[in-house]
């Protein structure tokens, strides 16, 4: 970055910290020598109103998602608000301090059925989340149910990508693909539906300097549920792409951040460049109790006996899925998983990440702590 850019960069930062009590620090990323910092983590949200959907037209296009909407808007109504002030309870505590927040995809439930209704639902997702106060940025990841039904796509583009850009300090993003620094950690929002975000992914890292990947992704890199095939670069014409993201991770030793399966994993995958970890969270909070079970801790219980969690699941397609599992046990070296849903705290040092997995919406300890770096070794 030129010194003209550079001071630009810095002015247009100031200012956007100037304007909003939100943006402490407001992610200077990289300019600031800021090594010592923590950040929340949440999954899948699927923020949700009745009046955000044409039933009418969800009769006729997606009948079998009116039980799921009626689900996530009691799920709104219920449950996030105790899990949003949880996480602000731990992020207002958090040592080192809190630098921002992630959200790996699927902010809102989508499926609204006309752009006018898509963008107000998208607008009012926002400023739920806002309205909680977390009291840093809020930085979005893509999902797929951000982008599902007509005129999705453009209240994506048109609300959640500049509402993002600001969070970042920025004028606006170019892509719904993006990065930014924080010290020396090089944080990357993944679009797992851009075939082409892999060629943006390898050049951004030849091109910039860091000391730690992060990659944010709705889906996971690595499967680790019954529904394996719910991947990134999971068809057989991308092959080549999955190859490249793959030993990309495992050359920089990436943290790699997911969702989409709406279950807590932590695993290490192991590929012939080195190897990267797979974090997967899950705020879909049923209730606001602890919410653990089926609980597996061994790595051994990776494989395709994996496809017994949901016995029920697209029977057309278990033989995929199966093999799948098959494929990718050899090279998977750490795995932990379990039905479960909160949030995270990851606190991030020179020498090491610790993740905090919090369970429910109770807000007390967390029934899981991991030193993420010491996977590695």
């Amino acid at each position: 970055m030129s010194n003209l850019a550079r001071r630009e960069f810095v002015t247009a930062t100031s200012a956007a910290m100037i304007s909003s009590c939100a943006l402490p620090r407001a992610l200077a990323a990289g300019l600031e020598n800021d090594n010592r910092f923590s950040f929340l983590l949440l999954g899948d949200t699927h923020f949700d109103r009745m009046e955000h959907h044409d039933f009418e037209w969800m009769k006729t296009d997606f009948a079998k998602s009116i039980p799921q909407v009626e689900t996530y808007c009691r799920h709104t109504k219920d449950t996030l608000p105790g899990l949003l002030s949880a996480a602000r309870t731990r992020l207002r505590q958090a040592d080192p301090s809190t630098a921002f927040a992630l959200h790996v995809g699927d902010m809102v439930q989508g499926i609204c059925g006309n752009k006018e209704l898509a963008k107000r639902h998208s607008t009012e997702g926002w400023e739920f989340f806002k309205g909680a106060e977390l009291g840093v940025p809020i930085l979005m990841t893509k999902g797929n149910h951000d982008v599902t039904g007509p005129g999705s796509v453009e209240a994506y583009n048109e609300v959640v990508l500049p509402k993002t850009a600001q969070e970042l300090g920025r004028e606006k993003l170019d892509r719904t693909s993006y990065s930014f620094k924080q010290g020396d950690n090089l944080f990357v929002a993944f679009d797992a539906y851009d075939r082409t975000a892999i060629d943006w992914l390898e050049e951004l890292v030849r091109e910039t300097q860091f000391h730690r990947l992060f990659v944010l992704v709705h889906m996971p890199v690595v499967p680790y549920t019954a529904r394996s095939n719910w991947r990134v670069y999971h068809l057989p014409r991308d092959a080549e792409r999955r190859e490249r993201l793959v030993n990309l991770l495992g050359r920089h030793q990436a943290i790699v951040l997911c969702g989409h399966l709406h279950k807590y994993s932590l695993l290490v995958r192991r590929c012939k460049t080195g190897k990267f970890a797979q974090l997967s969270i899950c705020s879909v909070v049923k209730n606001s109790a602890t919410n653990q079970s089926t609980i597996l801790t061994d790595v051994s219980d990776y494989g395709p006996k994996l496809t017994d969690l949901e016995p029920t699941f697209s029977p057309e397609t278990l033989d995929i899925r199966r093999q799948m599992l098959v494929d990718e046990k050899p090279y998977v070296e750490h795995f932990d998983y379990a039905n479960d849903s909160g949030f995270a705290m990851l606190s991030v040092t020179e020498d090491d990440v610790l993740a905090e997995i919090h369970s429910g919406t109770g807000g007390g300890k967390p029934w899981k702590t991991v030193s993420l770096t010491k996977l590695f070794a």
